[in-house]
């Protein structure tokens, strides 16, 4: 039975002098004949569907290191070109670099520090630097983005604590009661705004020395809740003139019978901790 997926392959197999140099080496190294054999039978299970093949095989033998879908693809178009795990141009070219011992080196140090950086791996144990990315792909290792999380003191971990048991306890006598919270999300836009250097470009011939203003002279903000401005310096005078003013206007159109369950969530600024702070506000 053979089974072809043009679009899987056509995806995957982007240049077969690669797929001889260096796949085949990867795969006869991380998996044994047997464990090749079984790959290539979960892609046939599958119908040549690669992620599903994939799914399968972590279901059947889910202590082993699963590889990605572009390998059941090219373990395929491999037996079916060549009729064994390894191509005929297996050995030419440019041997490794790294030998065992090294490759071992560079594994422990990013074990040792993750956040290291793959040039500094390289020189530290004495290699091109693509031949420690081509290492760490191989072992399924990929660089995650670090990402921004809100500073938290030791006081405030308890007080989460006793918030998230207090909306489960009431969660659990009204099911709808997530849809009855007014969350205090309000933002501030200001003149600077927010520049992504990484991912905003100028495509061009040469470089157009293009640039973004920033860091003007004169400056101004605007605080938004909603679809409703605040003052450009929140105090606790100002947030509490929003909760008593403003705020009931925004409810106007809902009826009674709900605005008597409605909470209003504080997120702990400093103008919101004006007078007596609460966790969840009733709103009236």
């Amino acid at each position: 039975m053979v089974v072809a997926v043009k679009g899987d392959i056509k995806r995957a197999l982007r240049g077969e002098g690669y797929i001889q140099c260096c796949v085949g080496v990867r795969l006869c190294e991380m998996y044994s004949n047997q464990e090749l054999a079984e790959i290539h039978f979960m892609y046939v299970k599958a119908d040549g569907n690669a992620a599903l093949a994939r799914r399968l095989y972590q279901e059947r033998y889910p202590q082993r290191q699963c590889p990605d879908r572009k390998t059941f693809v090219r373990l395929h178009y491999r037996l079916c070109e060549y009729g064994k795990f390894n191509s005929p141009g297996l050995g030419r070219g440019r041997p490794r670099s790294t030998t065992p011992g090294v490759q071992e080196e560079i594994l422990e140090a990013v074990n040792m520090t993750p956040f290291i950086s793959t040039r500094r791996v390289a020189l530290q144990v004495n290699v091109p630097h693509t031949s420690v990315w081509r290492l760490l792909k191989e072992y399924q290792l990929y660089p995650y983005h670090l990402q921004r999380v809100q500073a938290l003191s030791p006081a405030d971990y308890p007080a989460r604590v006793r918030f998230c048991q207090w909306f489960l306890q009431q969660c659990g006598v009204n099911p709808n009661f997530p849809a009855l919270i007014l969350f205090t999300d309000e933002a501030q836009f200001i003149r600077d705004g927010i520049t992504n250097f990484h991912n905003q470009h100028v495509w061009a011939y040469e470089n157009p020395r293009a640039t973004v203003p920033s860091h003007h002279k004169v400056q101004f903000s605007v605080n938004m809740w909603a679809v409703h401005v605040l003052v450009n310096r929140l105090t606790g005078q100002a947030y509490t003139n929003f909760l008593e003013n403003t705020i009931p206007h925004v409810l106007e159109d809902t009826p009674l019978i709900n605005r008597q369950h409605i909470h209003f969530l504080h997120d702990g600024a400093p103008a919101q901790s004006y007078g007596s702070p609460v966790l969840g506000s009733k709103v009236s």
